[in-house]
């Protein structure tokens, strides 16, 4: 028997555990050594190592391993600085706790339900300073070795502050997962993720473009060389093409702490494919979401919160959103976020100067933005198929849309500075979205095709809100359409759109909506149109109290609407008095001075006029406004309420009001949309947000016309009107093949009624 055969004789003799069993692990060579499904208890620090040449730098374990952590811990072998362990299929039971030493490297594959940053640095996370001084333990180095453990599946943070001085890289299905708290008010905790600077910001910037990488790495060249972008940048590209959308982040809270500048401007996470955003909170970041430029379905947003609790920075023209998604794709999905008034606010919680925009989409091929909270501005580019239903826009902000098809519907839009619906052309034709290999390039012409339908834009007037707009700043548009171009192309079609009012002493109903136009004055493809001089679109204003219930704006600005009214609507009564109680705040400053009278009586007469169509003076007479005879005396501290009864009740047309100083002339009328409306709120700037203007003599009281018609019925540009009269003078106005019915029937052609059947 020759040596070799009596040495492998005698370790045959020696007695092996039985597979399952577990035995307490003594050496790092009795786990390399260990046969398959070998079960190891591990409670101590293990570090004694043969170094047989073949596995001096580390080594795989066998098939189906399973290490359960009892307190104890993997270290590197004596003498040895760097070491592997490649798992083959090993099943690792532990706490969270330290349970890989310093200097291991953990590659191959391991079964866990789950991976911990702990497992590789116990200090990770059990910081408890809630504060920026520069001087912390980079928690990103084991949530990373975390991560390239798990690969795909859960990585747990527990509840805690991770401060990180380098980036986070995520695969695309890894699901990286904390516990968000929130305590009281803004008062919050949990999972806090806090990015950091070694040294002071202007000496050592963030190293790198983002604070967390998901799928995303440098794009080089066959030589292996970074790529740069058009602005010296390296660019960046997916590290998985196409990927399953099984990735997620949920339950953290990110967190500029320093409220520091460069890590401000920097996106806090960017994203290659289809991937899960979910109950995050972002804190002191103007780039908070950013998606790459390859085509990805599935991008989804969900339960995120955008707050910026010290970040009050004007970002000037450094145009930030907090949400940036480019590229096509199909089902996406942006539900139940808040994104807030971000930036200066001044003593009065007014906003003065904005530190981001919320949304930025291009090139969605498919999807919904439903149910979330939009305080800053919305920008949509090049979209199809998406709805956008159920969110609410106050605070300044302002839903852009350019070359989009889609609809928008059942949203809240606070009326402000700015119309809250903008349809917008793109600058020279084109849409900045990223070519792919099936989309070259876009046509220069593009469609808006738009259904709007069952929004409130609303007027928010509260007592005690001074953060809330003045009413001389408040825009008097719901929509703005950009006009300019020759044939505007845009087919919108509007249905049961409608203004409201919230005061404390006026009813909250209904009134029709107003749409201005504008001409570009400057923006290019990334940003909104920038104008402050907006142009009445009287075509559909002047009728807005029937087309806001239903519509269609047709290429050229053409209207499409049908509308018939069986019976003429007539002024019942109309009452005025002054609404008890303080003026809203919100309003307070903008209210013109009123010397009264010395019996303190009203200083203004007001009148009142039904209006069906200006143009062809169908109109009733002019009536006067009584003062309410339980509140004869005048007081200016709260505005005026006008009560409105109609034949037939809750009639809609325009309602004209007429206020004159006592033994004056007309000198102001506002024109509003009733659409069943009885109650009216006057603070002397506006009624119900429909600015008072001045008499001009381009702009006199309309006459009532010879008789009222019978009924009436609206069809595109033209009407048809009966009358019980039989020999009527119309006056001017009308257009060709409008239609009268009299006992005959004539239409109108060439500034002449011709009679039919003659």
């Amino acid at each position: 028997m020759t040596t070799t055969e009596k040495n492998t004789r005698i370790a045959e003799e020696q007695p092996q555990p039985a597979v399952g069993q577990a035995i307490v692990l003594d050496t790092l060579t009795d786990l390399r050594d260990a046969p398959p499904g070998t079960t190891f208890l591990i409670q101590k620090e293990v570090v004694d190592y043969d170094f047989n040449p073949r596995f001096r730098n580390g080594f795989t374990l066998k098939e189906n391993i399973t290490l359960i952590f009892q307190g104890g811990c993997l270290m590197v072998p004596s003498g040895k600085a760097q070491f592997y362990i490649q798992g083959n299929q090993t099943a690792i039971e532990a706490p969270i706790d330290q349970i890989f030493g310093e200097g291991l490297d953990i590659a191959g594959s391991w079964l866990c339900d789950r991976a911990y940053p702990q497992w590789f640095d116990w200090r990770v996370g059990k910081e408890k300073e809630n504060s920026y001084d520069g001087d912390h333990i980079d928690c990103a180095i084991a949530i990373n070795q975390a991560i390239q453990m798990k690969k795909s599946g859960e990585v747990f943070l527990a509840s805690g502050y991770y401060y990180i001085a380098t980036p986070i890289r995520m695969f695309a299905q890894t699901r990286l997962i904390g516990e968000w708290r929130q305590y009281s008010g803004d008062e919050y905790g949990g999972t806090m993720i806090i990015p950091y600077l070694t040294d002071s910001p202007s000496d050592s910037p963030w190293p790198d473009q983002a604070i967390v990488f998901i799928n995303t790495i440098k794009a080089t060249d066959d030589n292996g060389n970074i790529i740069k972008d058009e602005n010296g940048e390296d660019k960046l590209t997916w590290e998985q093409v196409y990927p399953v959308p099984m990735g997620l982040l949920k339950g953290i809270v990110f967190r500029n702490i320093g409220n520091i500048e460069e890590i401000s401007r920097i996106p806090c996470c960017i994203v290659e494919g289809g991937f899960t955003f979910e109950d995050l909170l972002f804190a002191s970041f103007r780039r908070c979401i950013k998606w790459g430029e390859h085509y990805s379905d599935c991008k989804t947003i969900r339960r995120c919160v955008f707050y910026p609790i010290e970040n009050n920075i004007d970002m000037g023209s450094d145009i930030c959103y907090a949400i940036e998604i480019r590229g096509l794709g199909d089902a996406l999905r942006i539900e139940q976020c808040h994104i807030s008034d971000a930036g200066t606010h001044d003593n009065k919680g007014k906003l003065t100067a904005r530190a981001f925009d919320a949304l930025y989409l291009t090139g969605c091929k498919g999807g919904s933005i439903v149910n979330n909270i939009f305080n800053s501005r919305v920008l949509l580019q090049g979209c199809m198929a998406v709805n956008f239903s159920q969110n609410h826009l106050e605070r300044g902000s302002q839903l852009t849309i350019v070359a989009c098809d889609m609809t928008i519907r059942n949203n809240y839009f606070e009326k402000t500075t700015v119309p809250p619906v903008v349809v917008d052309l793109a600058p020279d034709g084109k849409l900045n979205i990223p070519p792919t290999k099936r989309f070259k390039d876009y046509e220069k012409h593009h469609n808006s095709n738009l259904g709007i339908s069952d929004n409130i834009f609303y007027i928010f007037q509260p007592s005690k809100s001074p953060e809330r707009f003045p009413a001389k700043e408040i825009c008097e548009y719901d929509i703005a359409l950009c006009v300019g171009k020759g044939q505007e192309p845009y087919c919108i079609h509007l249905q049961q759109n409608y203004r409201y009012i919230r005061h404390e002493n006026g009813s909250n109903e209904p009134t029709g909506i107003f749409i201005g136009t504008f001409t570009r004055t400057s923006g290019d493809e990334n940003t909104p149109s920038i104008t402050s001089d907006y142009s009445s679109f009287d075509d559909f204003n002047s009728r807005s109290y029937f087309l806001s219930t239903e519509c269609t704006i047709t290429p050229g600005l053409r209207i499409d609407a049908t509308r018939t009214f069986s019976e003429v609507p007539s002024i019942s009564s109309i009452k005025v008095w002054s609404a008890p109680g303080d003026i809203p705040n919100a309003i307070k400053s903008s209210v013109p001075t009123i010397n009264l009278p010395v019996d303190n009586s009203w200083p203004y007469k007001y009148q009142a006029q039904m209006i069906m169509d200006s143009a062809r003076h169908i109109a009733g007479p002019i009536v006067d406004v009584n003062v309410w005879k339980d509140k004869p005396t005048y007081d200016s501290a709260g505005g005026q309420i006008f009560s409105l009864s109609t034949t037939p009740a809750r009639s809609a047309f325009t309602l004209r009001l007429i206020r004159s100083k006592r033994f004056q002339l007309n000198e102001d009328y506002v024109d509003i949309p009733v659409v069943g409306t009885t109650y009216l709120h006057d603070n002397n700037i506006s009624i119900n947000g429909y600015k008072w203007r001045p008499y001009l003599e381009s702009q006199p009281i309309i006459g009532q016309g010879p008789s009222l018609p019978r009924w009436i019925q609206f069809r595109g540009d033209n009407v048809k009107c009966f009358f019980n009269e039989t020999d009527l003078k119309l006056s001017s106005g009308w257009n060709n093949y409008d239609e009268l019915v009299n006992g005959s029937q004539s239409f109108y052609y060439l500034d002449q009624w011709i009679e039919l059947n003659k």
